[in-house]
């Protein structure tokens, strides 16, 4: 409420399909509604027990779903865009990959990337994470 009151834009990393389930369908909706995200993060896993459940998200939020070495979809309303990821032949630990993507992600929104160019963003900082051991 915080935020939103002074128009401070929030992210959501869904971060664990246990927890999602745990909480429940209807409880994962409501705190998705109320907290209106303006990005929600997610991996492939949490991406489909989400759609699995049948959440919609709040119209103009922008769902990230990173899959590994795979394309990451940037879901937003009814468009679907993928955004390529060099793939990392050196990887040390993917400890932290995903927190680094978002960081970056995030970073690049906020100078006014759009969501393709802050997935780009995410993808390097990723990358860095992987190439090092433990989360940094």
């Amino acid at each position: 409420a915080w935020a939103r009151e002074r128009a401070v834009p929030v992210s959501v990393d869904l971060s664990s399909v246990a927890t999602m389930r745990a909480l429940g369908s209807e409880r994962v909706r409501t705190l998705l509604v109320d907290l209106s995200p303006a990005v929600v993060f997610a991996n492939a896993e949490e991406a489909v027990f989400l759609d699995e459940l049948r959440v919609g998200l709040p119209a103009g939020t922008v769902f990230v779903v990173k899959r590994g070495g795979d394309p990451v979809q940037i879901r937003q309303d009814d468009d679907v865009t993928l955004v390529a990821v060099d793939r990392v032949a050196d990887v040390i630990d993917t400890t932290g990959a995903g927190d680094a993507f978002a960081a970056g992600y995030i970073v690049a929104a906020l100078r006014g990337e759009d969501p393709a160019g802050s997935a780009v963003a995410g993808c390097a900082s990723a990358r860095g994470a992987l190439r090092r051991p433990g989360a940094l």
